[in-house]
């Protein structure tokens, strides 16, 4: 099965680092790396450093 890898950017903005939100993401990230995508996770929420851990 041949596809075109794409450059994939997955935008963050939960400050939950153990919520739901985070580990779908997460979970995204692996399976298109996986895949054979290259992807880009960007943390928009923790920019600022008022993330919870």
């Amino acid at each position: 099965m041949g596809g075109i890898a794409v450059n994939i950017v997955v935008l963050e903005s939960t400050p939950n680092k153990n919520g739901s939100s985070n580990l779908l993401a997460e979970q995204f990230i692996r399976g298109a790396a996986q895949a054979g995508h290259s992807v880009q996770a960007v943390d928009v929420a923790c920019a600022s450093g008022s993330c919870m851990e």
